[in-house]
């Protein structure tokens, strides 16, 4: 069990008046991917989980709102003296990875985590890394260099991909390139340097975001994780493996909440009628975060005839009935497909 006496209470535990913003701060600083809510007793109340926040973020709820909205008051709890065994049996059968530990009047005791008392777990889930791009909008930065392969803080950013990727147990790497793909080959080699395995797929031509699934050889049938080259996260990956699998989906999309103010006041009308008007109002979008995990079989939807972009093969599940779902990234997320994007990761020294 991890003691909470350990840890620093103030960042695994948060009262029940607070919102979903600081519940989400509460998660970054611990790093447990749980938080315990306590009335103001200090009695637990329930808990709050990554897949909690992005579920209601999805509902249409903000991270000013009430975190009792998504708190979940039924999970599951133990007593303090439950054996190591049960409590891996329960995670197991119940698919989770956190337990907190109470006593009998509801005081906090701590918290059993998977990370702590199970064996390390490397998984067998290849992430393809789509790194073939010219990157035209950040010439001239990419004229002699691979949008993947720009540094910040010295380091490439696809280096920053595969290792954030490799701290949360991925090992397996496939890595499409095409521009300037010997850069990409020469630093990273067989992956050896990093301990992990790195293969690679050069498309002789352009085959979309998509179309490069069709040729790589997958040797298993786990789902696939798949990523642009110029997306940098703090959104754990495995936790989209996670969401995928729970919620048996076909095709899970990474999205990020997009909100754009339109900078002039909006007259509704009626003919010539005015029946409303609203200044500067602004709309929320859910916009595709470049982040995907799909199963195996949807690869045969792709044509391998054309160029073939993730955008097709989307609409190719859903034209199937097939099950495609969106994962909520509400954590720092940056695509450093333009100029000004670029700039931002580099002046905030990483994210």
């Amino acid at each position: 069990m991890q003691n909470l006496a350990k840890l620093n209470l103030q960042e695994v535990c948060i009262a029940s008046n607070s919102l979903i913003a600081n519940a989400i701060q509460s998660l970054n600083k611990s790093g447990l991917q749980i938080v315990l809510v306590h009335d103001d007793k200090l009695r637990f109340l329930g808990t709050i989980t990554d897949g909690d926040i992005r579920r209601g973020l999805l509902r249409g709820l903000t991270i000013n709102d009430s975190l009792s909205l998504i708190m979940n008051s039924t999970a599951l709890t133990v007593a303090e003296n439950i054996s190591k065994i049960e409590i891996l049996d329960l995670m197991r059968s119940k698919r989770i990875h956190q337990i907190p530990v109470i006593d009998k009047d509801l005081n906090i005791l701590g918290l059993h985590l998977w990370d702590e008392i199970s064996e390390p777990i490397k998984l067998s889930n290849v992430m393809v890394i789509m790194a073939g791009g010219v990157g035209s909008r950040l010439k001239p930065l990419t004229d002699s260099i691979p949008k993947p392969m720009l540094r910040v803080n010295n380091q490439p950013i696809l280096e920053k991909i595969l290792l954030k990727a490799k701290s949360q147990g991925l090992s397996k790497f496939v890595i499409t390139i095409n521009y300037l793909a010997e850069q990409i080959e020469n630093y990273f080699k067989d992956g050896s340097n990093l301990d992990i395995e790195v293969k690679y797929f050069k498309e002789d031509s352009p085959l979309g975001t998509a179309g490069s699934l069709k040729k790589i050889e997958f040797t298993n049938d786990l789902p696939i994780l798949l990523t642009n080259g110029d997306v940098v996260t703090e959104t754990n990956y495995v936790e989209l493996l996670n969401f995928h699998s729970d919620n048996q989906l076909d095709l899970t999309i990474a999205v990020k909440s997009h909100e754009w103010n339109n900078p002039y006041g909006v007259v509704k009308t009626d003919g010539i009628r005015v029946i409303d008007y609203i200044e500067k109002p602004s709309h929320t979008s859910i916009v595709n975060a470049g982040i995907y995990c799909l199963n195996p079989k949807i690869i045969d939807l792709i044509d391998a005839a054309k160029q073939f972009d993730m955008s097709e093969l989307i609409v190719k599940c859903l034209d199937s009935k097939l099950n495609v779902g969106v994962f909520l990234l509400y954590e720092k997320w940056i695509d450093i497909g333009r100029q000004e994007d670029f700039q931002l990761l580099k002046s905030q020294g990483d994210l």
